[in-house]
């Protein structure tokens, strides 16, 4: 449900191409598929070399450039892209370092979609509090491995940020 949402969210606000744009922190490369088949020119980053393995094998013979970064510190020139996303990786990142990086690689007038958890909100205290830690307990109960997350970034609250996003040059919309 979340992975949909946040796909269906970046896909309204960013609409067509053509453009450049950078998912950051791109999983398997749902979003990184989608915006290509919108005509977007499309590059993609993720820490997890794992992740960009599966992002490959799934667009494979789609010309979009996928690496393997972190969020904290892109591999791109200044002013690359006309849109950048980062949905569901800003709670693993150090947010100030990749608030920053996302803004140093956009355009001017370029547009940023970002997500980051709501502490206050039911799915997000259910998602951590309930499902997690059921998806771990069965895995170690089939001794299967479980996957690994840096730590999460503190709580923020909407308000505290949206002002980070402003003390970033970003403007909240």
């Amino acid at each position: 449900y979340a992975l949909r949402s946040r796909m269906e969210a970046v896909l309204e606000f960013l609409g067509d191409g053509p453009g450049d744009a950078l998912d950051a922190g791109m999983g398997a490369g749902r979003v990184v598929s989608a915006l290509v088949g919108s005509g977007w020119a499309v590059s993609g980053v993720d820490a997890s070399e794992e992740m960009v393995v599966s992002a490959r094998r799934q667009l494979q013979g789609r010309a979009v450039r996928l690496e393997q970064a972190k969020i904290e510190r892109l591999p791109f020139l200044d002013e690359s892209f006309d849109a950048v996303i980062a949905t569901g990786v800003l709670e693993y990142a150090d947010l100030d370092d990749a608030l920053r990086e996302l803004t140093r690689v956009l355009r001017t007038g370029g547009l940023a979609v970002v997500s980051y958890p709501n502490p206050g909100n039911f799915y997000w205290a259910w998602r951590t509090h309930v499902w997690y830690r059921a998806v771990g307990a069965a895995k170690r109960v089939l001794r299967q491995r479980p996957l690994a997350f840096p730590p999460p970034s503190p709580k923020l609250g909407a308000d505290a940020f949206r002002r980070l996003l402003q003390s970033t040059g970003l403007e909240p919309e």
